[in-house]
């Protein structure tokens, strides 16, 4: 889904910085903070991805 819209946004000019920021975190680790509060919501996690999907 992100290369779909990474595609979408190269196309109309905006999506040069958006490609690069994907490609640069590709392998990379993604590290969550220590503290709970500080940490995302996983139900609200899901229905913004469950919206992202929908929407493409």
């Amino acid at each position: 889904m992100l290369t779909r819209a990474a595609r979408r946004h190269q196309r109309s000019g905006k999506g040069e910085p958006l490609v690069h920021a994907i490609q640069a975190l590709h392998g990379q680790r993604i590290v969550l903070p220590r503290q709970q509060v500080y940490r995302p919501d996983e139900d609200l996690l899901e229905v913004r991805y469950r919206r992202f999907r929908e929407a493409s």
